[in-house]
C-alpha cells in the first residue's frame, strides 16, 4: 500500500518581531517530508521561523459567501 500525499500550508517569519506570511503549499506523505520540501522550496530568504500545517488541520475563521 502506498502512502497518499496531502497538502501542507507553509508559513514563514523573516524577523522575530514580524507577522507570519503564508508562503504557499507543498504536497507530502509525511510531516517530515513536508518540512524538507518547504525548506527547499521557499529558500529565497533566511526565515527566522517556518511552519508547515496540514491543510486538514487549518481552522477557517471566515469563508466567502
Amino acid at each position: 500500500m502506498s502512502a497518499t500525499e496531502e497538502p501542507f500550508e507553509v508559513y514563514g517569519r523573516g524577523r522575530r518581531d514580524a507577522a507570519l506570511w503564508h508562503l504557499g503549499m507543498v504536497r507530502a506523505v509525511s510531516v517530515a517530508d513536508a518540512e524538507v520540501f518547504a525548506y527547499m522550496t521557499f529558500d529565497e530568504q533566511k526565515w527566522v521561523e517556518m511552519l508547515v500545517v496540514p491543510r486538514s488541520r487549518v481552522v477557517r475563521a471566515a469563508s466567502p459567501q
